[in-house]
C-alpha cells in the first residue's frame, strides 16, 4: 500500500493536535446504539470474542434495524454464545432458519455460525485461530488483516459463493476497506474502554480505523485524504493522519467522531450549528 502521503500541513496538524487532546477527554464514550451492546452483555472472553464476531458481522445499514437483531441473538443462544455455537446447537434452533438480514439469508447465516464454531472445534477459541493467523503473518496491521479475512474465507466461502457470504468476509485485496473486520479487530485488540483488548498478541498503536462513512466524510473536513473513493490506501492513509493528531489512542478519537456522525450532531456540512461545534477552528465546513 506503500508510504503514507502526506495531505495535512505541519501548522494545521499541530492545531488539530490542540483541539483533539480538548475534545477527545470531554466526549462521550456511551454504547447504547453501538454494536459493542451485544459482547458487553458477558464477562467470559470466549464468549465476549464470539458475540463481538457475530455483532460486527450484521453491522451495517441503519443501527436501529440491527440491534434489536443483535439482543434477540442474546435470548437465543440463552446468554452461552460460546458453547451453543462451538457445540452447533444453531442446527436444531427454528429461529436461524428464518433469520435473515438485508441481504443475508438464512442459509448464509447458518453457513457463518457453523464456520464459527469449525473454528472454535479446532482451535477452542477466536484468540487462538487469531493469534495463529497473526504469528504466520509478518506481524503488520495489513499482513495480518490479509491473512485474517483469507482465514475466515477459507472456512466461509465453500460452495456457496452467495452475496451474503461475500459480503460477510470481503477480499482485502479487492475493493473493500474491511469495515466490520477492522471494527471487531479494534474492540478485540484495543486495550481501553469501551474496546475489551482481549487479544495482547498485538499493539494498541498498530490498528487501522473502521473506516464508515462518517469517518470518511470527517477526514476530508479535517483534509487527512483527498480520495473521493475510500481503499485500503485511504484507510491506512486516515489512520496514520490520526495517529499524528492524537497520538494518545487514535482509536478512542476514532470512536468519538463516529458517534458525532451517528447521532446528527454533525451534518458533514456548513449548518446553524456549526458556530458551537468544538472543532469548528479545525473543520473545513465552520
Amino acid at each position: 500500500m506503500g508510504k503514507i502521503r502526506q495531505t495535512v500541513s505541519v501548522s494545521k496538524l499541530r492545531k488539530q493536535k490542540q483541539v483533539f487532546a480538548s475534545f477527545v477527554t470531554k466526549a462521550s464514550m456511551r454504547t447504547s446504539s453501538d454494536p459493542l451492546v451485544l459482547p458487553q452483555k458477558y464477562t467470559d472472553p470466549k464468549d465476549i470474542e464470539v458475540a463481538a464476531w457475530i455483532a460486527s458481522v450484521f453491522s451495517f445499514g441503519n443501527v436501529k434495524s440491527f440491534l434489536p437483531l443483535l439482543h434477540s441473538f442474546h435470548d437465543v443462544w440463552h446468554a452461552q454464545p460460546y458453547a451453543y455455537i462451538k457445540a452447533q446447537k444453531f442446527k436444531k434452533d427454528k429461529f436461524w432458519k428464518s433469520a435473515y438480514y438485508r441481504w443475508y439469508t438464512s442459509k448464509d447465516i447458518l453457513k457463518m455460525l457453523e464456520s464459527t464454531s469449525v473454528i472454535l472445534q479446532k482451535y477452542d477459541s477466536l484468540y487462538h485461530h487469531a493469534k495463529y493467523v497473526f504469528d504466520a503473518s509478518n506481524k503488520t496491521m495489513q499482513g495480518f488483516l490479509l491473512d485474517y479475512a483469507q482465514a475466515w474465507r477459507k472456512v466461509l466461502i465453500t460452495k456457496s459463493r452467495s452475496r451474503g457470504l461475500l459480503f460477510m468476509v470481503p477480499d482485502p485485496t479487492q475493493k473493500s476497506t474491511m469495515k466490520r473486520m477492522l471494527m471487531f479487530l479494534r474492540w478485540m485488540i484495543h486495550s481501553k474502554k469501551p474496546d475489551f483488548g482481549l487479544w495482547t498478541f498485538a499493539e494498541d498503536l498498530t490498528l487501522w480505523i473502521a473506516l464508515d462513512t462518517h469517518m470518511f466524510q470527517f477526514a476530508h473536513q479535517f483534509g487527512w485524504t483527498k480520495d473521493k473513493t475510500p481503499s485500503m490506501s485511504t484507510v491506512q492513509e486516515i489512520s496514520e493522519n490520526m495517529a499524528l493528531v492524537y497520538p494518545k489512542d487514535p482509536m478512542a478519537l476514532d470512536f468519538v467522531l463516529t458517534h458525532l456522525g451517528i447521532s446528527g450532531q454533525c451534518k458533514h456540512q456548513k449548518t446553524s450549528s456549526c458556530p458551537s461545534c468544538p472543532l469548528k477552528s479545525i473543520c473545513n465546513h465552520a
